[in-house]
């Protein structure tokens, strides 16, 4: 073992073996000293997926008053439980608490305070969640980021097509969002449209 992962090797036995008891000040430790100087290396979030991190530290522990490093300690976990193809989404979906973790992580994108190495594990954990659009409540959260209104601005209309034979309720939505701007006063419908 280098001399590298000594320090976090101690933090994992003292902490997260035997009776674990929650202390935010381990995540900023961990994250701070451990994760954020080596950026984010690999052999780093091995330890501590091997640790279970997210499951017996970060997830139970996560709520809306969560810091921002608390947060990115979840989306990088998460990105290597994809990188290993690992990830349980079942353990993920408490529709509640993921609402609040998607939700923060949008806020967190937007904070200027927030460094640009440490807003690519959020953008990344978006991508997954893009990518895992099949598993309903991580499309409920995605459809709020991305309206089906954009896809008036397709190139070709032949490929928007192409996502409604392959994904008919993306139809539906799409018939549903054009009936409520038909709809809609002549104002309305000009800010709508400056969305879209």
């Amino acid at each position: 073992m280098t001399n590298q992962s000594d320090g976090l090797q101690q933090i994992i036995d003292a902490h997260f073996t035997n009776n674990i008891k929650w202390d935010p000040e381990i995540v900023e430790i961990i994250f701070t000293k451990e994760l954020l100087p080596f950026d984010f290396a690999s052999h780093k979030l091995q330890q501590l997926e091997a640790a279970e991190y997210f499951e017996k530290y970060l997830w139970p522990h996560f709520d809306s008053t969560a810091s921002v490093n608390h947060i990115i300690s979840i989306c990088l976990m998460l990105n290597e439980k994809f990188h290993q193809n690992a990830v349980n989404w079942d353990k993920l979906l408490d529709s509640e608490r993921f609402f609040n973790l998607f939700q923060r992580v949008i806020r967190l994108l937007g904070d200027d305070d927030v460094s640009l190495s440490c807003q690519i594990p959020p953008i990344t954990f978006l991508i997954h969640c893009l990518q895992s659009f099949d598993i309903a409540p991580v499309q409920t959260e995605c459809l709020k980021l991305f309206t089906i209104g954009i896809w008036s601005n397709l190139a070709y209309e032949s490929r928007r097509e192409q996502m409604f034979t392959d994904y008919p309720f993306l139809r539906k939505l799409w018939n549903s969002s054009n009936k409520k701007l038909n709809a809609a006063s002549k104002c309305t419908k000009e800010i709508k449209l400056l969305y879209f």
